[in-house]
C-alpha cells in the first residue's frame, strides 16, 4: 500500500494518509482546519507497503544523498525522501563499468606489463634542467675570477660609477642666516664708562623689584652673621668659665653655617648679575637654581678669591704679617681677572684666559676706570667700618645697632661690583671697532 506524507496548509503539521484516499477531504488533527488529501503526483510516493511483492530498486536523493527504496513500478515517478523532505523523480543511477580484470603472473605482480606510461613530459623537464645546468657550468667557465686585479679593478670603476650616477646633484642649502648676520648686534650694550646714560642704567639696576628684594634679604641675613661674630668674639675674650666658652663655642658655630648659606646666595647672586650684564641681556631674570647650581657659583667666586689672596697670603705665612697687607692691594687687582677668566673657562679649576688676558691690553683704560670707580667705593665703606668699629664702644656695646647697617653696606658693595664686573666682562668681549654702539631700549 502507498502512503502519501504531506504538510498541512494551515499549520504545516506532518500528515500521512493512503494513496487511495488521494482527493478526499478530512480535518487536521491539529489545527481542525478542513482540507482534501493531496495527488501522488503533488507529493510523490514516499513508501511502498511491506505486504506488495513487487522488486525493489535503490535511488539516491540528489539534495542530501540518502538512499531511498522504492518499488520498481514507482521509477520514473515523483518520490520523497524522508531525511530531508524533498520531492524528486526516482531514477536509477547510472552504472559503473566493470573493472577490467587483469590476469596476474608470479612474474609480473604489479601488472606492469601490460600498463601504457606516458613520460614525454618527464623527459623534457629532464631535457631542460640538463640544458639549464649546462648553461651555468659554461658561463662559470667563462667567467673571470675575483682574485684577477684588472677584473678587480674593473668591476670596482663599474660600482663606483653606478654609485655617482644614483647619487643626487649637490646642491648648495640655502642658509637660514643673514652671511652679514652679528649676534652682538642684538644685545644690549652696557659701556663701562661714568656717563650719565651708564650711572641711569646702575641705578636702574638697584630700583629693579627683584634687586631690591634680594638685596634687602642677603643685606639682613649677613647682619645676622656680623651680630653672631662679634658676640662670639666678644663672649671668647672676656671669657671666665666653662659656660662662656661653650657659649662662644655655639655662636662660632652658627656663624660659620649661616654665613656659609648667605655666601652660597650671595655669589649666585653675584655671577646672575656679572654673567647676564657681560652677555648684554636687556632685563636682569633670576630663574630658579637647584642648590647644587648655586654650590658650583660659589665655588667659581671662592677659587677666584683665594687666587687673588694667594700673594698676600704665601707672603704673611712665610715672611711677615706686616708685609701681607699691601700685598693684599694686589689681590683687589687679581679678583676680577681670575673671577673673568674662569668664567670664561667655564671650569673652576682653569683660571687662565688668553681672551681675557688679550682684552686687558686692548681696553687698559676700562680696567683702570673699573679699579677706580670699585677702588673708590671700597675705600668709603672701609671708612664708614672703620668709624663704626670706633664707636661701638667698651666690649662692643653699640655694635648691635651697627650690624644692620654693615650688612646693608657690605652686600650693596659686592652687588655693585658684580654690576660693574659685569660691564668690564661685555668690555672684553668686544673687539674694537666692530660692533656700533646701540642705545639700551629701556
Amino acid at each position: 500500500m502507498e502512503i502519501l506524507k504531506f504538510a498541512c496548509k494551515s499549520c504545516n503539521a506532518q500528515l500521512q494518509a493512503a494513496a487511495t484516499a488521494s482527493g478526499e477531504a478530512f480535518i487536521c488533527p491539529h489545527c481542525e482546519q478542513s482540507m482534501r488529501v493531496p495527488k501522488p503526483s503533488d507529493v510523490g510516493v514516499i513508501r511502498s507497503g511491506a505486504k506488495d511483492k513487487d522488486p525493489t530498486e535503490s535511488v539516491v536523493c540528489p539534495v542530501c544523498n540518502t538512499r531511498v527504496t522504492i518499488q520498481s513500478r514507482d521509477l520514473g515517478k515523483r518520490v520523497m525522501c524522508p531525511d530531508c523532505q524533498t520531492a524528486f523523480v526516482a531514477k536509477l543511477a547510472a552504472k559503473k563499468a566493470p573493472v577490467k580484470q587483469v590476469e596476474m603472473s608470479d612474474d609480473d605482480i604489479y601488472s606492469l606489463k601490460e600498463a601504457v606510461h606516458d613520460d614525454t613530459s618527464s623527459k623534457q623537464m629532464a631535457a631542460r634542467y640538463f640544458a639549464e645546468a649546462e648553461r651555468q657550468s659554461r658561463a662559470e667557465k667563462e667567467r673571470p675570477h675575483l682574485s684577477d686585479k684588472p677584473y678587480q679593478k674593473m668591476v670596482e670603476e663599474r660600482a663606483a660609477a653606478q654609485f655617482n650616477a644614483d647619487m643626487p646633484p649637490e646642491t648648495k642649502r640655502e642658509s637660514l642666516t643673514p652671511e652679514d648676520y652679528d649676534p652682538r648686534s642684538t644685545r644690549v650694550q652696557y659701556p663701562l664708562s661714568l656717563s650719565a646714560e651708564a650711572i641711569t642704567t646702575d641705578v636702574k639696576f638697584f630700583l629693579d623689584i627683584q634687586f631690591l628684594t634680594r638685596w634687602i634679604v642677603i643685606a639682613m641675613a649677613t647682619a645676622v652673621v656680623f651680630y653672631m661674630a662679634i658676640n662670639a668674639v666678644a663672649l671668647g675674650s672676656g671669657a671666665a668659665d666653662f659656660g662662656a666658652y661653650f657659649n662662644s663655642f655655639a655662636l662660632t658655630t652658627m656663624t660659620v653655617v649661616v654665613g656659609a648659606i648667605v655666601l652660597v646666595f650671595l655669589a649666585s647672586a653675584f655671577m646672575n648679575i656679572s654673567t647676564s650684564i657681560a652677555s648684554g641681556v636687556s632685563q636682569l631674570e633670576w630663574p630658579e637654581t637647584p642648590i647644587f647650581e648655586r654650590i658650583m657659583e660659589t665655588i667659581f667666586f671662592v677659587v677666584a678669591l683665594i687666587l687673588a689672596m694667594t700673594p698676600a697670603g704665601l707672603v704673611a705665612a712665610l715672611v711677615s704679617p706686616w708685609l701681607a697687607a699691601p700685598l693684599g692691594i694686589l689681590g683687589f687687582f687679581l679678583f676680577p681677572y681670575f673671577y673673568l677668566a674662569l668664567l670664561d673657562s667655564g671650569s673652576p679649576i682653569v683660571p687662565f684666559s688668553g681672551a681675557i688676558l688679550a682684552a686687558v691690553g686692548r681696553k687698559l683704560h676700562k680696567w683702570f676706570l673699573f679699579y677706580i670707580v670699585t677702588g673708590v667705593v671700597l675705600l668709603g665703606i672701609l671708612v664708614l667700618g672703620a668709624l663704626g668699629y670706633y664707636f661701638s664702644g667698651e666690649q662692643y656695646k653699640y655694635a648691635k645697632y651697627m650690624v644692620l647697617p654693615a650688612g646693608v653696606l657690605t652686600t650693596g658693595f659686592l652687588l655693585f661690583y658684580a654690576v660693574w664686573l659685569g660691564k668690564l666682562g661685555w668690555e672684553c668681549s668686544q673687539d674694537a671697532g666692530e660692533t656700533p654702539e646701540k642705545p639700551r631700549n629701556d
